[in-house]
């Protein structure tokens, strides 16, 4: 029993020729091509999301992402959270002080992404990064050949 897939032809082709690469060659390679898909699921979220301030669109981002096992490449679009805070206010939480925040200092991450993504009671999901991912997903393969076509035409290796 034989499966067949249409359309993926050019890319197991690329893909053959990347594994005659050096192995940390390959590794660039093959993330760059996740990174880039990662982007456009990124660029796709920041378009559909909600804009009420704009601080949810700017904290959505693709980052790469370690795996345990070994020869697996991920990558994630997620909304990050501000790990930044004045020392004022870094010092006055070490002090145990009572510590009342103005509206600039609640406005700085992205941390209701969950309630909009997914909805609550009182309101409805809204979808942003999902819809996003199901946008790329039937062209996924079409930007990693982009990129690991570009890549090997740059560094001399088509």
């Amino acid at each position: 029993m034989s499966t067949e897939i249409a359309g993926f032809d050019k890319l197991l082709n690329l893909i053959d020729k990347v594994k005659e690469l050096p192995e940390r060659v390959q590794k660039k390679v093959l993330k760059g091509a996740a990174m880039d898909v990662a982007r456009q699921v990124r660029k796709i979220a920041r378009k559909n999301a909600p804009e009420k301030s704009g601080i949810l669109k700017a904290h959505i981002v693709a980052v790469p992402s370690r795996s345990k096992d070994k020869g697996v490449i991920r990558v994630a679009v997620l909304v990050r959270r501000s790990k930044n805070i004045t020392k004022k206010f870094k010092d006055a939480l070490k002090a145990g002080k009572k510590i009342r925040t103005n509206k600039a200092q609640t406005k700085t991450d992205g941390y209701y992404a969950y309630f909009v993504e997914r909805g609550t009671k009182y309101q409805e999901a809204q979808n942003f990064l999902q819809n996003a991912l199901n946008a790329v997903e039937p062209k996924m393969h079409e930007i990693a050949e982009k990129h690991i076509d570009e890549f090997l035409r740059k560094n001399g290796w088509l």
